[in-house]
């Protein structure tokens, strides 16, 4: 589940109340706990997932599943041998716009579903050569898990949206199953970009792939380090058998015309690729390794901040890259207790603690306007835990 705090100091967030992993509710509280927005989608035909972003209009980007029965992906031109048991789905964006205390409204949507290319079935529509159409999605890729492909009903699993006002015709996608970044045009709903992985168009080779199962790329706001340069967490790096996993940061720089477009695929079909600006993997011998959530953020100083979710560590570089501060989620899945990590960079990361993101705010942030933001008592064995401890760098 997603958290945001707003400008106006509200909390926005997504909550779940059933029992399996996805959202049933988002819901905006005042800095004081009261509810004053409440949205639930439709559980039969759409279920919320992963990430929402509050707009400057007010509304609410979220990211959703839409289901779509079994014969309706195979007149789409799904191979049925790679159709897994039970049910699929598409992933999806709504903009939700409010229109009262527990209601909103649909007012905005962009499908995967509308997009789609096949070479499978020529009687079926969207029927061509997906190296041909770069800006579709080719309905019979296959979701990896594993260094495997696997029939998974979530096959595109899109874990982020990203909105810049900069760019306020266009927004980010991430879809961690096809190792690709997504840029969507608001005004034509049309894939005006994609970068990561060309082989999921029917390009390039192995070698070509720069993302795997990456999470929340978004535009570096302006007026700081790398304005207009997109942030990255790239998951799950490749490795050789036998050696350890490991994660990194990215920033790259968008490949834009020189009127601020972008760019049509080049001759050979091959969207031009961003350009790697910056990448950290940790200090020597101390690498980090989250295979699932995790995001960075540039911060106002010039450093960045860089939350390991998996593992629920959180640490800020500086502009030189020396970690100045880090911090263990003592949050556990069974209540509050502090986490005692040995050798973190190199064991696989149980999840225990895990963070979805994290985000540092300046003391001069809107939202801490009149607020007391006194220190309060560290999480101890009254609360179920060992307490609440600040590491030194490594």
């Amino acid at each position: 589940m997603i958290s945001y705090l707003l400008p106006d100091g509200n909390l926005l967030h997504t909550v779940k109340n059933s029992t399996d992993d996805v959202g049933d509710t988002i819901e905006e509280l005042t800095w004081d706990g009261e509810v004053v927005w409440e949205y639930n989608t439709d559980q039969a035909v759409h279920r919320m997932h992963h990430d929402i972003e509050r707009l400057p209009s007010g509304n609410t980007l979220v990211t959703v599943w839409e289901r779509i029965p079994l014969d309706e992906y195979m007149a789409a031109g799904r191979d049925p041998d790679t159709v897994p048991n039970g049910e699929m789905w598409v992933c999806a964006v709504h903009e939700i716009k409010k229109t009262g205390k527990t209601s909103g409204e649909v007012v905005w949507r962009w499908s995967a579903w509308d997009h789609l290319i096949q070479d499978f079935d020529e009687k079926c529509p969207n029927y061509g050569d997906p190296a041909k159409y770069p800006n579709r999605i080719d309905v019979n890729q296959l979701r990896a898990s594993k260094g495997e492909f696997k029939k998974l009903s979530d096959w595109l699993h899109i874990n982020s949206v990203s909105y810049n006002p900069s760019r306020e015709d266009e927004i980010i996608l991430s879809s961690h199953a096809m190792g690709e970044m997504w840029v969507v045009s608001r005004k034509t709903g049309e894939l005006v970009y994609r970068w990561g992985n060309p082989i999921r168009y029917g390009k390039g080779g192995e070698a070509d792939q720069v993302l795997f199962t990456q999470h929340d790329p978004h535009r570096i706001a302006g007026g700081l380090r790398g304005d207009g340069n997109i942030l990255i967490f790239n998951n799950n790096n490749p490795v050789d058998p036998g050696v350890a996993p490991y994660s990194s940061i990215l920033e790259v720089k968008p490949p834009m015309t020189a009127s601020g477009e972008w760019p049509m695929p080049t001759a050979v079909g091959i969207y031009p690729p961003c350009e790697v600006i910056w990448e950290y993997t940790g200090a020597p011998g101390s690498k980090f390794y989250s295979p699932v959530v995790s995001n960075a953020q540039r911060l106002e100083n010039g450093g960045t901040l860089v939350c390991v979710g998996a593992e629920g560590i959180i640490f800020e570089l500086d502009a030189e890259e020396k970690r100045v501060w880090e911090y263990v989620n003592p949050i556990m899945r069974q209540g509050p207790k502090m986490k005692k990590l040995e050798k973190w960079n190199s064991m696989p990361p149980s999840g225990e603690n895990m963070v979805f993101r994290a985000y540092k705010f300046s003391s001069d942030f809107l939202a801490f306007q009149g607020k007391d933001l006194s220190p309060k008592k560290m999480l101890g064995p009254e609360d179920g835990g060992d307490g609440a401890e600040l590491l030194t760098a490594p």
